[in-house]
């Protein structure tokens, strides 16, 4: 068995249960609010919202490598100025290695959140009107009548968040080779299960290893696919 195999299983799982629960309510509350019409302007909101989902993958990366930067990055200087200390070594720390990657990855929810924005407006109003006169209260409205109504929105969001965290890769490569700003990783810490295929394939080349944990990794999104939506039908309601 590949030495890495467990481990960088383990890292991957571990990134996709911080990332896609926390993905999915970040880009639905930020789509509730932008789903206001009778703000002026939203569609400017709108627009700033969604940019980072514009910045390529790169780019961000490098952009966060500042941010998180131990000496120079704006964390660290707002974790001086508040506590008076100097702040931790983000990337190098191996209990915050993965969350840094975590937070840059949850950053770039625009898409999700359009999709989710595109659900919401779908929802009928009269519903939305009959259940006010009745005395529902906001929460109320939002559990009965917007979430079954979205319901297949928030499915099709959680099974491309899933698959898509299984298969990151870019954040945590730049991360581990990018020499131009001394930026280090605890590599470790972020060793996911596709960094592994690639080290194997292009770093080691053992190329049948890789091909072989390539297609472990389609068995496993497969089986992750199909559960999915063998348990849809406990929870997704369509409006026919």
């Amino acid at each position: 068995m590949e030495p890495n195999f467990f481990h960088t299983i383990k890292v991957t799982v571990l990134f996709t249960v911080i990332t896609v629960p926390i993905s999915l309510i970040v880009a639905l509350a930020a789509a509730l609010l932008l789903n206001v019409k009778a703000i002026k302007g939203i569609s400017i909101f709108r627009t700033i919202f969604f940019l980072p989902a514009l910045i390529p993958v790169v780019a961000s990366t490098i952009m966060w490598s500042w941010v998180f930067s131990p000496k120079h990055g704006i964390l660290n200087l707002l974790y001086a100025k508040i506590f008076g200390t100097q702040g931790p070594n983000w990337l190098e720390d191996p209990r915050l290695a993965l969350g840094c990657i975590a937070v840059i990855c949850i950053w770039g929810f625009g898409n999700t959140m359009m999709i989710f924005l595109a659900g919401l407006q779908g929802v009928p109003q009269n519903l939305l009107d009959a259940a006010r006169i009745d005395g529902a209260t906001w929460w109320e409205r939002f559990r009965n009548v917007t979430v079954p109504y979205i319901s297949p929105v928030i499915f099709f969001n959680m099974v491309m968040g899933i698959i898509g965290a299984f298969q990151v890769f870019t954040q945590a490569f730049i991360f581990t080779d990018f020499n131009g700003t001394t930026v280090t990783v605890n590599s470790k810490a972020v060793h996911f299960y596709v960094l592994n295929i690639y080290q194997q394939a292009f770093e080691n080349g053992r190329f049948g290893l890789a091909c072989a944990l390539a297609w472990i990794l389609l068995v496993v999104i497969l089986m992750m696919t199909l559960i999915q939506f063998y348990f849809k039908k406990r929870w997704v309601f369509y409006n026919e």
